[in-house]
């Protein structure tokens, strides 16, 4: 006998499993292969290589018939089960799965449940085909696709062959499976066909045209790519930072890190080069400050492009941003 997980532990006779309740009331039979603790008011069991999921009465409310089934409290997956749950509740997403914080473990996409564990969605395969069912183990997406991805709460993104296209929570289409590839975002996603890139909305309708290079999606802005030029473009194509820069990077605390000509520096979300673009390296800021560098030489700016720490080492490191700060101050009051 294991140890109890809500009441429930697993119990074994000749290599088969189930589970009782601490009283030693079997609340299923003896039947199946392997069994996980139970979580969240279900226990995953396996049999005959086939996987579903039982309530604490033991019925079976995911058939045991899939390929892969999982959801996402399961504690299996806890780096440590010791931590409190809140570490872990909540990982960070992709489009092609779960990532855990703390340890940078990837899942892929299975159950999703929310706070309120009144709307869960789960992904599933069956014999190299995916779908969705709900919590009951109703299909809510026939179990045909080769590729599944959620996208916040009410729509996923789909693959057959390679085509790929959006549902919603329903499983309707919500556009037909013409893609040649996606990016999932929460409100919008990126859609890819015939070598462009654009954007379409959570009702399939494309805002922004599929007529650029590239395209993502960055503090409010549209990141767009075309003719080896980059800017940044509102949702009327609007363009908010000017198509003239051989690289952007994706705004981060307010400013873009962008480069000319292997020149480099920061814009802001006007479109204000807030640093001259001139340096060969530079850094993300930490607290107020970036590492930059010319014809190898080192030193730190800070948010408005003032040169802290003079760049003529051969080498910076950062360290307590504090000295930095006041230096900047002193400098600023000799100005």
């Amino acid at each position: 006998m294991h140890i109890f997980f809500e009441d429930i532990a697993e119990v074994r006779i000749s290599n088969k499993c189930g589970f009782v309740d601490r009283t030693g009331k079997e609340i299923c039979p003896i039947k199946y292969d392997s069994v996980l603790y139970f979580y969240g008011g279900f226990g995953e069991v396996k049999l005959n290589n086939k996987y579903g999921l039982i309530d604490k009465t033991g019925k079976e409310i995911i058939p045991v018939k899939y390929d892969y089934i999982d959801f996402l409290l399961n504690p299996y997956f806890y780096p440590n089960k010791e931590q409190r749950r809140s570490e872990y509740e909540r990982p960070l997403f992709n489009e092609r799965g779960f990532v855990y914080r703390q340890n940078q473990e990837f899942i892929p996409l299975t159950y999703n449940w929310k706070d309120n564990q009144n709307d869960e969605i789960g992904g599933v395969i069956l014999n190299n085909k995916w779908g969705f069912i709900d919590r009951n183990g109703k299909e809510i997406t026939p179990i045909k696709y080769d590729e599944i991805s959620k996208v916040g709460k009410n729509m996923a993104a789909v693959r057959i062959n390679d085509k790929w296209g959006f549902v919603d929570r329903d499983g309707k289409d919500i556009t037909p499976l013409k893609y040649d590839d996606v990016f999932a975002l929460h409100e919008i996603s990126g859609v890819y066909l015939n070598n462009k890139w654009g954007f379409i909305d959570k009702t399939g309708q494309e805002i922004i045209p599929l007529e650029y290079d590239w395209v993502s999606f960055s503090e409010g802005f549209a990141f767009v790519c075309i003719d080896k030029k980059c800017g940044f473009i509102d949702e009327t194509r609007k363009e908010v930072i000017p198509v003239k820069y051989d690289v952007v990077y994706e705004f981060h605390q307010g400013l873009a890190k962008v480069y000319i000509d292997k020149k480099c520096g920061f814009i802001d979300k006007t479109g204000k080069e807030v640093t001259p673009l001139k340096y060969d390296t530079i850094d993300e800021f930490r607290e107020g400050l970036a590492k930059v560098s010319i014809d190898k030489k080192w030193g730190f700016i800070d948010k408005t492009g003032m040169e802290v720490i003079p760049i003529k080492y051969d080498n910076v490191e950062y360290t307590s941003t504090e000295l930095y700060k006041n230096l900047s101050k002193k400098i600023r009051s000799k100005l």
